[in-house]
């Protein structure tokens, strides 16, 4: 076990991918919850550059959501998240004609727009929201073998 912060975390997490199922959850992270996508203060200077670029990506709902909350928003807990359309997905979320919601910074990085993927607690979504939240708690992974994310482990570590 791997001690970080006030979490024990499997030592799974160096060697494995945390790899999310969309086909079977359908974008189920970007709606789950209170609030958007908890974000990090070293994000919050990215999301607001990354503004424009990302906009083609996003939905009318999106855009109306982020020109009225911001391009993140502070809560009542001195967190900093995404903003969300009406409470419900995150304002940088958009449906695909599969019915999957889809992040639309994500596709604007894989389409080489902005060199940012996404907010580090959706790469993580669960074990994000334990280290960004402070949860204590045990995890342990039961996911595929593959190799670790660089981004995620630097985070972690």
């Amino acid at each position: 076990m791997i001690k970080v912060g006030e979490v024990l975390v499997s030592d799974d997490i160096r060697d494995v991918e945390f790899v999310c199922h969309l086909e079977k959850c359908k974008g189920a992270c970007c709606v789950e919850g209170d609030l958007g996508a908890p974000l990090e203060e070293d994000e919050l200077p990215i999301m607001k550059e990354i503004q424009e670029k990302v906009k083609p990506y996003l939905t009318p709902e999106g855009l109306k959501s982020i020109e009225e909350q911001g391009a993140y928003i502070l809560d009542e807990d001195g967190d900093y998240s995404t903003p969300t359309i009406g409470g419900k997905e995150c304002a940088y979320a958009h449906y695909n004609d599969l019915g999957i919601l889809k992040c639309g910074i994500e596709q604007a990085y894989l389409d080489g727009k902005i060199e940012y993927r996404k907010p580090i607690s959706c790469h993580l979504y669960l074990l994000g929201r334990m280290f960004l939240w402070k949860i204590f708690a045990v995890a342990s992974l039961q996911i595929p073998k593959r190799p670790a994310h660089p981004e995620i482990w630097r985070r972690l570590v």
